[in-house]
């Protein structure tokens, strides 16, 4: 089975950009790295940005549990992005459960649009 996942490099990049919390509640640590645009089944062969950063965040069980069974609201708070979609992730802002409002770049970075309250 081939690897669809992204790089260690990228991994260990997007872990030191969400300081090992997860981006949705803030708790630590935060295990799982979640697609805001999924991989599809068996990986992607057409999308070359899908394992960049600004589509991955960090997240925990729970709020990935969330974002999977909620999917709706995930779409509407930017974590999920439909594939069909021509957004790309450096384009579709985030909300996180305080209100915060972020959007991710490809080189690991992120710019609050509002900082929201915990």
């Amino acid at each position: 089975m081939r690897n669809t996942g992204p790089s260690p490099q990228i991994r260990d990049q997007v872990k030191e950009r969400d300081g090992n919390a997860c981006r949705r509640c803030r708790r630590a640590p935060a295990t799982q790295i979640h697609h805001r645009a999924p991989r599809a089944a068996g990986g992607s062969k057409n999308c070359d940005w899908i394992n960049n950063p600004a589509n991955l965040v960090l997240v925990d069980d729970q709020c990935h549990a969330y974002i999977e069974s909620h999917r709706a609201r995930a779409y509407e708070t930017g974590w999920l992005i439909r594939r069909t979609s021509d957004d790309l992730p450096e384009e579709v802002p985030l909300t996180d459960v305080y209100g915060a409002r972020f959007v991710l770049d490809d080189e690991g970075g992120i710019t609050y649009i509002t900082k929201g309250t915990p």
